[in-house]
């Protein structure tokens, strides 16, 4: 039937109606007419009918002779006003109705009349629209590809976080994905793991750092580091289990023990720098170091530090223990005692004895009579007690025979 035939007869049909008062109308009245044909043409080829001429007939409240074939045409123009709209028929849970509707005939598809699954193949509608979807992603994560050569989709640009997320998915999910899909992902080279890839480029890059300049180097040692300092800090935090980031693996830690990474910075440098006083003290016997290099100096305002830390309670007893073994000063009034108790150590060796008289030497002598005087009052430490007991100190009084030297 021609299209200006069949809107002819429409019209036919409508004033017919409106003439019964808006009732339905009989097919029998019409039989053997062209209006009777007309209607029979639409219960019969209603799949060859257009979008357009079906809503005439929804309009005009057209009761086909089937009615559960009425509700499901309704629903039919429901998803036609929604692809002209979105472009597609893959329906969201926020349509909810016509959601519930499409995912039935995808459940029964071979249960579908012929005539109604080709009207909805005819309008786009997919049988499958997860993987209509999904096929989508994939030709945009395509053209990205092709356009810059990598999948690192940036996560900060709004056009971009719907293939982003998808991307995320995409390795989280490969143990359980279909292997056509696998497959077509492997074919335009898509990397699986980048941030293995990344962290072992960061680890190579930190490697040939630490081979030049050492486990302790920074970004002004080597420019090279700064890109890759914030990586390091990163381990640092997976080792310790801070910072919300996933624990390093096995293999990781292995491979960053290897090369001599430093977890814990500043253990580490408390270490290096007890290991040089110790070397000094085995040296020279004393802590007292000369201020003639940018290193000594360190080292003194390191001494100043820990000073500091063990009369806040801040300091290790593991770290107060070492210090004590090479008999590192805790304070001012004890760094004093040390030069007096060398002073006096290098009189003896000079003069064979520790008899200070006050001719010889007032400040030395004055301390002298000091020592004795805080030791009858249990004012020196055993410390002190036995370093000057080892240097054989007279806790006497001098004799006043006994001159000076």
């Amino acid at each position: 039937m021609s299209a200006a035939r069949w809107r002819r007869l429409y019209r036919e049909y409508c004033q017919a109606k409106e003439d019964a008062g808006g009732k339905q109308l009989r097919r029998s009245n019409f039989q053997g007419k062209p209006l009777g044909e007309w209607m029979h043409y639409n219960d019969a080829r209603y799949s060859e009918l257009s979008v357009k001429q079906l809503r005439d007939l929804s309009e005009a409240q057209y009761s086909y002779r089937d009615r559960n074939l009425m509700a499901w045409l309704e629903r039919y123009l429901e998803l036609c006003d929604f692809q002209q709209q979105q472009g597609h028929c893959i329906v969201g849970p926020d349509h909810r109705t016509l959601n519930f509707w499409v995912r039935a005939p995808r459940q029964r598809r071979a249960q579908l009349p012929t005539d109604q699954r080709l009207m909805l193949e005819r309008l786009g509608f997919s049988w499958d629209p997860l993987y209509e979807q999904w096929m989508g992603h994939y030709e945009e994560l395509r053209a990205f590809m092709e356009q810059h050569g990598h999948c690192k989709i940036p996560v900060n640009e709004p056009r971009y976080e719907q293939l982003a997320c998808w991307v995320k998915k995409q390795r989280t999910k490969r143990e359980r994905m279909e292997p056509r899909r696998v497959l077509l992902l492997d074919k335009i080279g898509f990397v699986w793991t980048p941030y293995d890839d990344e962290w072992e480029a960061n680890f190579q890059k930190l490697k040939a750092i630490y081979a030049k300049h050492g486990p302790l180097a920074t970004a002004t040692v080597d420019p090279e580091y700064q890109e890759v300092s914030v990586w390091v800090d990163v381990q640092r935090s997976r080792q310790r289990g801070s910072g919300g980031f996933n624990p390093l693996t096995d293999e990781q830690l292995a491979k960053l023990k290897s090369i001599g990474f430093v977890f814990y910075k500043w253990e580490h440098l408390w270490e290096q720098a007890y290991a040089e006083l110790k070397a000094f003290y085995e040296e020279h016997g004393h802590l007292r170091l000369p201020q003639l290099s940018t290193r000594n100096r360190e080292l003194q305002a390191w001494m100043l530090h820990q000073r500091q830390r063990k009369a806040s309670g801040a300091m290790p007893r593991k770290q107060v223990i070492l210090l004590n073994q090479i008999e590192f000063s805790w304070g001012v009034q004890t760094d004093r005692w040390d030069e007096q108790f060398a002073a006096l150590k290098a009189f003896k060796q000079e003069h064979g004895h520790c008899r200070v008289s006050p001719q010889t030497n007032p400040s030395l002598n004055k301390w002298c009579r000091k020592q004795r005087v805080l030791r009858r009052a249990n004012k020196l430490t055993k410390r002190q007690i036995n370093r000057l007991k080892w240097l054989g100190f007279n806790w006497g009084r001098p004799q006043k025979t006994i001159k000076a030297d």
